[in-house]
């Protein structure tokens, strides 16, 4: 996910300002699925929370959990993610 995010911020070439951020609540499923439940931008603007929420979303699925996992873990996970410009 985060060599995801650095290829996007190379490939768009304009960074958002230094010292904002993005955090980006979402559930991992066992299956390796995402789903977006909240964006929260500091600063970032369109373009930066797009190369997160992509970062995040292009790379699924995730590899499937083990059963053992499973039976930790349950069928699902909400995962809380901070993307942020320095």
């Amino acid at each position: 996910m985060v060599a995801k995010w650095y290829k996007l911020n190379d490939e768009t070439r304009v960074a958002p300002p230094k010292g904002s951020h993005v955090t980006i609540t979402f559930t991992l499923t066992s299956k390796g699925n995402t789903d977006i439940i909240k964006v929260e931008d500091v600063g970032c603007g369109k373009q930066g929370v797009w190369i997160c929420e992509s970062a995040i979303q292009d790379i699924q699925p995730f590899p499937k959990w083990t059963s053992e996992m499973v039976a930790a873990l349950g069928e699902e996970q909400t995962v809380v993610f901070g993307f942020y410009y320095q």
